[in-house]
Order: C-alpha cells, then sequence, then structure tokens
C-alpha cells in the first residue's frame, strides 16, 4: 500500500434536485450535478442511491483504487482490519428539496441483513436566503401515523425545519426522518452505506417524474423520536473539533495555521487513518516521507501508518480533518 498520503479522484453525478455548483466547483458542464463522491469503498449502491452500481474511488494520478489500497493492508491503512473502507464523503448541491427519506435504524439493519445503517453528518457549505434543513417529525406519535402522512402528502407539514446557516454542524443517526431543502451546499460525512428509503419526492411542488417510494420499509426503519445531534457552528476563524460521532470524529483547521495534522481533534488512544479536505485553497501535508498538496474540493488520504504528520492551510484556506474509528 502507499506509505504517503495519497488523494482520491472525484466522481460526479447527476440528480433530479441538483444544481450547477458541483459543475462550477470541478469544471463540468452538466447540469444537475447533485452529489460528488469524494471517498467511497461500496460494492453495490442502493437503487434509490447511486443507481445500483459500484462506486469505489480511484487514486489520482494513479492505476489504483480506494479498495485495492485497502486490501493491500487494512490495518495499515485504517489502523484495524477491515473488509471495506468505513466511511464514504461527499458534497451535495440542492437546487431542489431532497427527497424525505430515512436510512435503517440499527434494530431494522440487524433484522435485514441487505440494509445498511447510514448515520451521517452534514456541515453547511453554502446557504441560499429561505434555505431549510428538515430533520425530524413532529406531530407524529407511531408508526401508523408516519404511513398515514406519506400516504396522504401530508408528512411535509410534519417535518421539524431549521433555518440552513453555512457553518452549521449536525449528526443524523440513521433512523432519522429528513430532507435535505433546496438551496444548501453541504459537505456530508457518513458511514459506508447507500441503503435509503423514500417516503415523499414533492410531486406537486416541482412536478418531478415518479420514483419508487418505500413506505413500508421506511416506516419499520424508522426512528420515530430520532433528533439531530449539533456540533459546533463554523465562524470565521474557527479551528477545532466540530463533531463527535460513534463512528469518526470531524474537525477543523482554518489557516494560516501549521501543526500537527491531529490538532483539531481529541487526543487518539491508538493510530488511525484521517483524511483530509481542503476548503477555498490548497493545504500542504508535510512529514518524514516526503511532502504533498491536497488539492481543495478534494479528499486526501492519510493512512494510520503514517506518522508525524503535519498540515499547513494557507491564510484565506480551510481544511476539514475526518478521523475514521473502529476497529
Amino acid at each position: 500500500m502507499p506509505v504517503t498520503p495519497f488523494t482520491l479522484d472525484v466522481a460526479l453525478l447527476p440528480k433530479a434536485w441538483g444544481g450547477t455548483r458541483l459543475g462550477a466547483l470541478y469544471g463540468d458542464p452538466r447540469g444537475q450535478l447533485g452529489e460528488a463522491w469524494l471517498c467511497a469503498d461500496l460494492a453495490e449502491t442502493a437503487q434509490s442511491g447511486a443507481g445500483g452500481q459500484a462506486m469505489i474511488s480511484a487514486v489520482a494520478c494513479g492505476t489504483s483504487d480506494l479498495h485495492a489500497v485497502l486490501a493491500q493492508d487494512p490495518v495499515g491503512l485504517l489502523g484495524f482490519d477491515a473488509q471495506r473502507f468505513p466511511l464514504l464523503v461527499k458534497i451535495l448541491d440542492a437546487a431542489e428539496h431532497l427527497s424525505v427519506q430515512v436510512h435503517p435504524s440499527p434494530a431494522y439493519a440487524r433484522a435485514h441483513p441487505g440494509a445498511h445503517v447510514k448515520s451521517e453528518a452534514w456541515v453547511v457549505l453554502k446557504a441560499e436566503p429561505g434555505a431549510e434543513l428538515m430533520l425530524g417529525l413532529e406531530g407524529i406519535p407511531d408508526g401508523a401515523a408516519l404511513a398515514a402522512a406519506a400516504h396522504e402528502d401530508a408528512l411535509p407539514a410534519r417535518l421539524v425545519r431549521v433555518p440552513a446557516v453555512a457553518g452549521t454542524a449536525c449528526w443524523l443517526p440513521s433512523g432519522l426522518v429528513h430532507a435535505l431543502g433546496a438551496g444548501s451546499l453541504v459537505f456530508e460525512v457518513q458511514t459506508a452505506s447507500d441503503t435509503t428509503y423514500r417516503l415523499h419526492d414533492w410531486p406537486v411542488l416541482y412536478g418531478r417524474a415518479p420514483r419508487a417510494m418505500h413506505v413500508e420499509a421506511g416506516v419499520e426503519a424508522a426512528l420515530i423520536e430520532a433528533a439531530p445531534v449539533w456540533g459546533r457552528e463554523i465562524a470565521d476563524g474557527t479551528s477545532g473539533l466540530i463533531l463527535a460521532t460513534p463512528d469518526f470524529e470531524l474537525g477543523v483547521v482554518t489557516g494560516p495555521s501549521s501543526g500537527a495534522l491531529e490538532r483539531a481533534l481529541p487526543v487518539a488512544s491508538a493510530a488511525r487513518c484521517h483524511l483530509v479536505f481542503p476548503l477555498g485553497a490548497p493545504a500542504v501535508l508535510r512529514g518524514p516521507w516526503g511532502q504533498l498538496e491536497a488539492p481543495a474540493h478534494r479528499v486526501t488520504v492519510v493512512p494510520a501508518s503514517v506518522r508525524d504528520g503535519v498540515l499547513e492551510v494557507a491564510e484565506g484556506g480551510r481544511a476539514f480533518v475526518v478521523r475514521v474509528l473502529g476497529g
């Protein structure tokens, strides 16, 4: 496996709700680009997600991919043994509301081998005036009421809505009914799953072509009383921990700044893989192994076996740092 950090290529996916910001960011002329997959190792995806295809990130300027690197030395890469890379990282550009959806609760996933828990963190990068995050339910006491609201197109009125503000961060436990509202550009870190059940798709608001709904499975998978966990808000000059979840820790470093790669995160008890995602401008990684420019708006992987890494963020730049937990 590579003994130095390595950068991953980006895969862009058109979506019915996608906008124009990802195309501008990555130089792609296609319209309605909704998702930039930055770090992925999925042998297959859901038809309701990425369409059933495998999604495995290629190593930039190389002939390998993330899964091949993992297979060579899982412990060297992650710090623990695993069959697949355990996180999925994306940017979402919502020109329209995403579907109201839910991912499997842990209990549902245990009872359904083909379903996988999908907890995720959102950091709002940009938000238009009036943009909203729809996170959780109100006035829905149980699964029967959720099913009735979904079948009667009454679900939008039962969603808890909060303003989407740039710098807002939250963790969505799997089982939370949610939707990303129009006008937001979001950085997303999640467990490596694409299991998604749609409960509503805004047919009147947007006149979209009908897509499959999954009300029965979604109701069974949902945790009615689930709520988001709010992280530290990112303001100008913010550095430090944003969110700590069972599967990863997410921090941010704002430039100008130079120091230990892990300085924005809690002290680790063991060596773990880190993901670096610079915004606005490239960052620089240095260590005994040499130096690497981490390109803006791409994920650079720092293996657990890489020691004494230094992260340099230039003035006007910012970098998210994700520590992969597990083992």
